[in-house]
């Protein structure tokens, strides 16, 4: 009878190997494994890993190091798996060892070995969006890698995170597609990112485990600033935890604009002292958002004009030009012209001398 490790041994590549590996794992540990083999190490650091060993499973994958370097493309799928394994043990006792995954990944790369450097690449992305250097991140992006659906999650929360929401989207739905194991947390994401395009659909097909994002969402289009804060402070564990919380509190600049946006259809004419008083919006916030361009409507003399009335394209850039004027003559500052004369013009300590 053919063991599980000969069937791995004669799988005509490295994909037929990871699969037969993963489907009799549990099989597969309890067989006797050639000690010198490369699986039989796998084994050992699985079976440490699952026995709380961290620190020895750790040490036990650096006793082969040159071995992960990925001098030999035949292991390219166990190293794939060993360095998972070390990351999680290295997580478990929170202390990570950045440069060796940063090593481990040039040497990966530079023998070809796809496996083992898209596990790497994961792993410091992971480290870089916890430590939130997402700046810094963005130089672990590689196109090779976007068939991927972790790949594609931890690229899309960096996009977000940047403000980049459309290519963020793009990554959340292909990592949709392409994980099931992820797909609660891409979906919560997924509507974060949405509702900030302003593309979140009235009817959105929720479920239990996105309560907390749908009544967040549900307060944004209420443009309840009020009942915002209050779910915030809710469910501040739930998004603390999904790591969600500073993109959730993106939302009251949603609240905003669209307390604005209503502004300006409600009022054809309104003060930004009473905008001010009846709904606590700062002169300088509303001149932000109609300088910008983000809603419809000018300033002048400190009082709002909507131009969403009806009124013709002439009347409008009239309108619009006018405004142009006054914000430019109240930015500009002359010199007092002085009269020319004798007085004005030479110094009194240079009028005496001769």
């Amino acid at each position: 009878m053919t063991t599980i490790y000969e069937r791995i041994q004669k799988a005509p590549d490295q994909m037929s190997k990871m699969n037969i590996f993963e489907k009799n794992l549990d099989k597969l540990l309890l067989e006797d494994i050639p000690i010198d083999s490369s699986l039989f190490l796998l084994l050992e650091c699985i079976k440490m890993y699952k026995n709380e060993k961290y620190e020895f499973c750790i040490n036990e994958i650096m006793k082969y190091e040159l071995t992960i370097s990925g001098i030999n493309r035949e292991y390219d799928w166990i190293i794939s798996l060993l360095v998972k394994i070390c990351y999680k043990s290295m997580k478990k006792l929170n202390k990570f060892d950045f440069r060796l995954f940063c090593s481990l990944l040039i040497t990966n790369k530079k023998y070809l070995n796809r496996r083992a450097s898209l596990a790497l690449t994961n792993i410091i992305l992971k480290i870089l969006i916890d430590k939130k250097m997402f700046k810094y991140a963005r130089n672990y992006f590689n196109s090779d890698f976007e068939y991927d659906g972790l790949y594609n999650l931890y690229k899309g929360i960096i996009e977000c995170i940047s403000m980049n929401y459309e290519i963020a989207l793009k990554c959340f739905k292909t990592a949709s597609l392409l994980s099931n194991k992820h797909k609660t947390k891409i979906e919560k994401y997924k509507v974060i990112t949405l509702l900030l395009l302003g593309k979140l659909s009235s009817s959105y097909d929720w479920n239990k485990q996105l309560f907390a994002y749908k009544e967040a969402c549900e307060a944004v289009k209420l443009g309840d600033r009020e009942k915002l804060v209050s779910i915030i402070n809710e469910y501040k564990n739930v998004f603390w935890e999904d790591k969600t919380y500073f993109l959730i509190r993106r939302f009251h600049h949603l609240i905003l604009h669209e307390c604005i946006r209503k502004i300006s259809i409600v009022y054809s004419r309104i003060s930004l002292k009473e905008i001010e008083k009846k709904f606590n919006i700062s002169k300088s916030l509303f001149e932000h958002f109609v300088f910008k361009n983000k809603i419809n409507g000018v300033i002048q003399k400190d009082v709002f004009y909507s131009v969403i009335s009806q009124k013709s394209p002439n009347e409008i850039d009239l309108i619009n030009t006018t405004s142009l004027n006054e914000r430019i003559l109240d930015n500009m500052t002359y010199p007092e012209i002085k009269k020319i004369n004798y007085e004005n013009y030479v110094p009194e300590s240079a009028r005496n001398v001769k």
